[in-house]
């Protein structure tokens, strides 16, 4: 399965379900995790770190409150581990399924709000 976003003219990437890898501009860039699928709610997982980087967001990532800020310029965006309630410019949205921290210290989100939220779409 595929999955094509398409960001405007110069943002168009392609991941892969089960392949750990981003292409965008005809290059592709090897990942340390692969997006899947999260079959109870039928959304694709994507690690947020690499989709956030390829759609031009800067990434920080809070360990106490195990909390990722994504950040445009003008935009912030806050997903907290194991809560579906994000922060979007100080406003509370609620996502389908909760963003997870799995192994190697990866935090996956679902790749829909991302880009719908950080207006990639």
């Amino acid at each position: 399965m595929s999955l094509y976003a398409i960001l405007g003219i110069k943002n168009e990437f392609k991941m892969r379900i089960d392949v750990p890898a981003i292409m965008r501009d005809n290059e592709t860039r090897t990942i340390d995790v692969a997006p899947y699928l999260n079959v109870k709610v039928g959304r694709t997982m994507a690690p947020v770190r690499f989709l956030s980087e390829a759609l031009g967001l800067v990434v920080e990532w809070l360990p106490e409150s195990r909390q990722v800020v994504l950040t445009d310029g003008w935009q912030k965006i806050v997903l907290t581990v194991d809560s579906p309630e994000a922060l979007v410019n100080d406003r509370v949205v609620t996502m389908d399924c909760a963003p997870q921290l799995l192994a190697p210290g990866r935090v996956f989100a679902p790749l829909r709000f991302i880009c719908e939220t950080s207006e990639q779409q």
